[in-house]
């Protein structure tokens, strides 16, 4: 079962996060972002389709931002997937 409460709470999270830092970047000048999420979202997982749904979700949502937001060369914003070697 999917639920929608987790797969909310990563995406708002992140969308809060993201905005407060955007704004003390701006008032400084530049920053970097790194949002860290899982390898699941990438190759999918046994019974964690809620789950992995989720950890692709902010590989997305960390691409749409750099896209958006590559007008400020100062800004930079990245995504690490950790995984199992």
């Amino acid at each position: 079962m999917i639920s929608s409460r987790s797969c909310g709470c990563t995406f708002w999270q992140l969308l809060c996060l993201q905005r407060a830092a955007a704004s003390h970047f701006r008032k400084q000048g530049s920053g970097s972002y790194v949002h860290f999420t899982s390898a699941s979202g990438l190759i999918g997982n046994l019974g964690q389709a809620g789950y992995s749904a989720a950890k692709l979700g902010v590989v997305g949502l960390s691409k749409s931002i750099r896209s958006i937001w590559s007008a400020s060369a100062s800004d930079q914003l990245h995504h690490a997937v950790p995984g199992a070697v």
